[in-house]
């Protein structure tokens, strides 16, 4: 009887062998047709990070490209100074327009700045200190 089981486990090995082949063949044609009716990357599926090995970029990492490089460090404080000496008494959407970066990064420069002394406020606008 142990015989015939173990015949029956090398059929079914054998039978599964043969289907694993016949699957890798039609994937293989499937990727060519979707290849051959073009689109980017069309016929190229990724494996999962984990089955390659390799490891996954944080988010960060990933996140889009802005078009204009970042400011250094303290620089746009200085641009905001140079605004507020050029046009005194301009608000602080006028400033960020004048600077070029939106009102919501412009009142946190403009609130550091205050506390520091740099500036103060003029009615609506702001002026050097």
């Amino acid at each position: 009887m142990a015989s015939t089981t173990g015949a029956a486990v090398d059929s079914a090995r054998q039978l599964i062998d043969r289907r694993i082949a016949e699957i890798r063949e039609e994937s293989k044609r499937l990727e060519r047709a979707l290849r051959e009716l073009g689109g980017p990357k069309a016929a190229k599926r990724r494996r999962p990070a984990e089955a390659s090995g390799a490891s996954r970029q944080p988010k960060t990492a990933r996140a889009k490209k802005s078009k204009s490089p970042r400011a250094g460090r303290g620089e746009r404080r200085q641009q905001l100074l140079a605004a507020v000496k050029a046009k005194p008494g301009s608000t602080g959407a006028e400033l960020a327009k004048h600077i070029g970066i939106s009102p919501n990064q412009i009142y946190g420069l403009i609130s550091k700045a205050q506390a520091d002394g740099a500036i103060t406020k003029d009615g609506k606008g702001y002026r050097l200190a």
